[in-house]
């Protein structure tokens, strides 16, 4: 779960407090923990700095302490900024990382979309942040015996109908026979064998799940979509279709194959990104 901190500089109590409201409602709904500065002595993934309009100083010894992590600004009145920062901000001595869009609230009482959309952003900023400290603090020891998932094994009743399921929608190939009633085919480097069987059944929740980046979902939801025979289930989403999570960062799909197992289509959230570093390009591109 991400942490984030909000450091007020010069808003009065009561504006600040409306802010922070409408802020920690935002984490809370994507997942985050949002926590004033004096509330304990942790060190937050990311802070929010608060200020009415663009400071010509930002003078906190929090923000000294903290050291290189994440932060964002946060105006109220921003005098024109068109969503960047302030000067004065990138100037800020390199002891942080200073994200380059500040949230910009014309009152106290400005729409939450807006706090919402511009949050996944900073989210995904923090956890890049997050995940480059914990490789420059904890280098991971080399492992020999370093295990990997080969294979899965899913049934089929007719091969050449789910074999051209597999390709035409995912995009899979066909490498081999196992024998007359066994295929195996090969995604991006990873084998599953197909198996023909007189019944397949499938328990509530069975699913495997397909990793790609927001766009990629998008568009095999519309290759889906296209088909008009496959099965489109809502699986683990709050709806049927393409969905984005509370995050505001991952996104998925569902559908199910000829047989009837459920295949979920997703790009990463918040959590994987930190401990991912190959998944960032992926969300960096999409920015």
């Amino acid at each position: 779960m991400l942490t984030f901190e909000l450091i007020n500089l010069d808003i009065n109590p009561t504006d600040a407090e409306q802010v922070t409201r409408t802020l920690s409602e935002q984490c809370t709904a994507a997942g985050y923990r949002l926590n004033m500065a004096e509330a304990d002595n942790t060190t937050p993934d990311g802070i929010f700095v608060l200020s009415r309009g663009a400071p010509t100083a930002i003078n906190s010894k929090r923000l000294a302490e903290v050291g290189r992590i994440a932060v964002a600004q946060i105006g109220i009145d921003p005098e024109n900024t068109g969503g960047e920062a302030s000067a004065v901000w990138h100037e800020y001595p390199q002891s942080m990382f200073c994200y380059p869009l500040s949230l910009e609230m014309k009152s106290v009482d400005a729409s939450a979309d807006g706090a919402r959309d511009w949050l996944a952003g900073f989210a995904t900023f923090t956890a890049c942040i997050k995940m480059w400290r914990r490789l420059r603090d904890k280098p991971e020891d080399g492992r020999p015996r370093e295990l990997r998932v080969n294979h899965i094994n899913i049934l089929a009743q007719d091969l050449d109908k789910s074999v051209d399921f597999y390709h035409r929608i995912l995009g899979a190939s066909y490498c081999y026979n196992l024998g007359p009633k066994k295929v195996v085919m090969e995604l991006n480097g990873f084998d599953f064998f197909i198996e023909q069987t007189d019944t397949v059944t499938y328990p509530p929740g069975y699913h495997f799940g397909v990793r790609t980046d927001p766009e990629g979902v998008k568009s095999i939801a519309a290759i889906v979509g296209a088909d008009g025979d496959i099965k489109i289930v809502k699986g683990n989403g709050p709806t049927i279709g393409y969905h984005s999570g509370p995050d505001r960062v991952r996104t998925a799909f569902y559908f199910e194959d000829p047989d009837g197992l459920v295949i979920e289509i997703y790009s990463p959230e918040i959590e994987m990104l930190e401990s991912n570093p190959h998944l960032i390009s992926q969300h960096f591109s999409q920015a």
